[in-house]
């Protein structure tokens, strides 16, 4: 009987070290923080790094926010990204029901034979801090240049516009401000005011190129848009 029951003890030993072997294998470790594979936006390759971005997320091609002449991929798990020490959310929590926030990543490309990415464009909706973003980029690459005056178009709709130009690689950074809306809790209980940001990482180089042989570069353009 002794020995039945040692057996029995070895046989449940054996057993839960062959679980917790396969929880390591297939991800289940609790131990591990999936925060620590955040890729920082600002950090990312535009040579290098196309290839690596789509297995990542769930990348679907659309066309490009700011030109029908430019292929987009595009994906809604900005939670998988980050800015700095922001980490990006893809929903609201409010009283502890999370919502869907519309946020997304996009990557520009010249054409769909190309893994250069010419334009990183992130929109993102979240509640709190107007000025969360704005702070963070500040803290990270200085003093911003304000692209609108207080008579322009878009100071009248409240959208706040700067630009970071030469943040490394060749690149500029645009970013622009404001309140979209109200964001509803379950039953109608609670409501907080929806802050968005539009971020534009520019390649400094990258043009449009038009069916009739004009080019237009991409930080002019959506310099232009953002100055009215």
């Amino acid at each position: 009987m002794q020995q039945k029951t040692i057996f029995l003890i070895f046989l449940i030993f054996i057993s839960l070290n062959i679980s917790c072997q396969t929880k390591k294998q297939t991800g289940d470790d609790k131990t591990v923080d999936p925060t620590n594979m955040k890729i920082d936006i600002l950090k990312i390759n535009f040579s290098t790094d196309f290839g690596k971005l789509l297995k990542t997320a769930d990348f679907k091609v659309k066309e490009s926010e700011f030109s029908e002449y430019l292929q987009a991929e595009r994906t809604t798990n900005v939670n998988l990204f980050k800015l700095g020490d922001i980490e990006l959310l893809s929903t609201y929590e409010i009283n502890g029901d999370k919502i869907p926030n519309d946020s997304y990543i996009s990557l520009s490309r010249q054409n769909g034979d190309s893994d250069l990415i010419e334009t990183l464009h992130l929109r993102y909706n979240f509640i709190g801090d107007k000025d969360l973003i704005f702070n963070e980029l500040k803290k990270l690459l200085g003093a911003a240049e304000n692209l609108n005056n207080d008579e322009s178009i878009n100071a009248l709709k409240e959208k706040e516009n700067f630009i970071w130009r030469g943040i490394g690689d060749n690149r500029s950074l645009i970013l622009s401000q404001f309140t979209d809306g109200s964001a509803i809790g379950v039953g109608d209980v609670d409501s907080r005011r929806i802050n968005s940001v539009l971020i534009y990482i520019i390649d400094e180089k990258s043009e449009i190129n038009y069916p009739n042989g004009q080019k237009e570069k991409v930080i002019e353009r959506l310099e232009n848009r953002f100055s009215r």
